[in-house]
């Protein structure tokens, strides 16, 4: 492997470290703000932003363990 494809694929979690956490916190979302209570662009804001949040701080962790690990 190269030493660019692996700094690439160190930059980014697997795939599961964002897809379970943006799952569960999206059905916690729909529990406490149902989508009928909310407009439909209300919804969608939400999930969008419930998911980037996720995706930020599920790779800010990633990135720091695998920095943390590097310095051993």
């Amino acid at each position: 492997m190269t030493e660019r494809h692996h700094t690439t694929l160190s930059r980014w979690a697997p795939w599961w470290a964002y897809l379970v956490p943006i799952v569960l916190l999206n059905y916690l979302r729909i529990a406490l703000v149902p989508p009928g209570e909310v407009g439909d662009a209300a919804s969608v804001a939400l999930f969008v932003a419930t998911t980037l949040a996720v995706a930020a701080v599920v790779t800010a962790l990633h990135r720091a363990r695998v920095h943390s690990a590097g310095r051993g």
